[in-house]
């Protein structure tokens, strides 16, 4: 495959990566039209719950679904705008992780209407799995792009591009921990 056709499939995939992450937050959207069937304190899911200042569940899931959105673009926009020429082996594989946990927070969305601990956990311990996983491909990547192969511009370019990866694998993990603490308390 050429350099122009890895780069269109990378576009494409980060697309679809956003795509995934919209149909989670529908769900989320979905999630609150039937919360009144459990017994989450309105307070809970409205209101900050304690003293971190945070919000309630509900803004806190679907800030973090809109916030990993919106990561999605701006990688996808940063490619085109940097005229990235070859993807990076590395890249590609976090960019492989971050749409495999786009793809668990599409299975765990519709278990929150249900609220089964049996049923969310496991995905929310593979978003986490996930996330380390990226979190040990990107110290690799760093290492890689700071050894001396490249020019400034390209490590220039390259850092940031890997910090929107890594904060939108972060982003994931604050999906899977915000619904982690609805199902501990609630499920």
């Amino acid at each position: 495959m050429t350099n122009r056709g890895r780069i269109k499939r990378c576009r494409r995939d980060a697309d679809g990566c956003a795509l995934g992450v919209d149909d989670a937050h529908k769900e989320v959207v979905g999630f609150t039209a039937v919360r009144h069937a459990f017994s989450i304190d309105v307070e809970d899911w409205y209101h900050d719950g304690g003293t971190d200042g945070r919000g309630g569940l509900e803004e806190r899931v679907e800030s973090n679904t809109l916030r990993l959105i919106d990561l999605m673009e701006a990688a996808t926009e940063r490619f085109i705008l940097f005229k990235v020429q070859r993807v990076l082996p590395q890249a590609q594989e976090i960019a492989k992780v971050i749409q495999q946990q786009v793809e668990e927070i599409n299975r765990l969305m519709p278990q929150l209407r249900r609220l089964k601990r049996d049923s969310i956990m496991p995905h929310c311990v593979e978003i986490n799995r996930l996330e380390n996983v990226a979190d040990r491909l990107l110290r690799t990547a760093f290492a890689s792009l700071f050894d001396g192969s490249y020019d400034p511009l390209t490590v220039i370019k390259w850092r940031e591009l890997y910090e929107l990866l890594e904060q939108a694998t972060d982003k994931c993990e604050d999906v899977a921990n915000t619904v982690e603490s609805i199902v501990l308390k609630h499920g």
